[in-house]
């Protein structure tokens, strides 16, 4: 399908089928499939300036990378960019998803729990 959206010049398409592909491969486990198709969902989002597929993108990125025990500033950095774009955007369901991001990968990376708690509370 993402093949057609191309060729018919339909880019936001093609974000919405690289996002459907990496939730399949998230659901099967498959972190490293999951996290090439949100890159491949950032760098369309980039060329076409969709701030929404690119905070989303983002994040995705950085839930993956945590599943993948990546190093937690590494995996942080994914949410910051994410909550930087939600913040231009003035989405405050979007930041408080961030924010619980950063704080679920100081939770489970770290067992940072007072960094946790910042996080969380920043949240709510």
């Amino acid at each position: 399908a993402s093949l057609i959206f191309e060729e018919l010049n339909l880019q936001n398409s093609v974000s919405d089928c690289y996002l459907g592909i990496g939730g399949v491969f998230y659901k099967l486990g498959e972190y490293k499939d999951a996290l090439s198709s949100y890159q491949k969902l950032l760098q369309n989002a980039e060329q076409v300036n969709n701030k929404v597929n690119q905070a989303v993108a983002y994040r995705a990125m950085g839930i993956c990378s945590r599943e993948l025990n990546e190093d937690v500033v590494h995996v942080n950095l994914f949410f910051e960019k994410s909550l930087e774009i939600r913040q231009e955007l003035h989405d405050e369901v979007g930041i408080a998803n961030c924010y619980n991001g950063i704080a679920n990968t100081y939770y489970d990376l770290t067992n940072d729990y007072e960094k946790a708690k910042e996080y969380f509370l920043k949240s709510v």
